[in-house]
């Protein structure tokens, strides 16, 4: 498993194709529940119920627009969060600090 910083993962995930290639990633939750999936990277997120789309900047705020292949719909990831990811069957442990410390949590891969 390769370690990487935060910056890097985030480069790594916005240079993906589009609604195309399948990555996998590891992010705990703002409640510090620790959760993982499949997904795609989405162009936006559809419209609701109201023919309306998003309020605001996703990337401003720095999260990240994904589908989830598992559940079929749109999910919203905190970039910063993320812990682990995998892109083309190659693993990435994203460290937090200069030291290249991993942050402890169980792999789901």
């Amino acid at each position: 498993m390769k370690r990487i910083s935060p910056g890097h993962a985030a480069l790594m995930i916005s240079q993906l194709p589009r609604n195309g290639q399948l990555f996998s990633c590891k992010w705990i939750k703002k409640n510090g529940e620790v959760r993982f999936g499949t997904f795609r990277l989405a162009e936006t997120m559809s419209k609701d119920k109201t023919g309306e789309g998003l309020k605001f900047d996703p990337t401003k705020k720095g999260l990240l627009v994904v589908y989830d292949t598992r559940k079929k719909a749109y999910r919203m990831i905190t970039v910063s969060t993320i812990v682990e990811m995998k892109i083309d069957r190659e693993e990435y442990l994203i460290v937090r600090d200069s030291t290249l410390q991993p942050i402890p949590a169980e792999s789901p891969f």
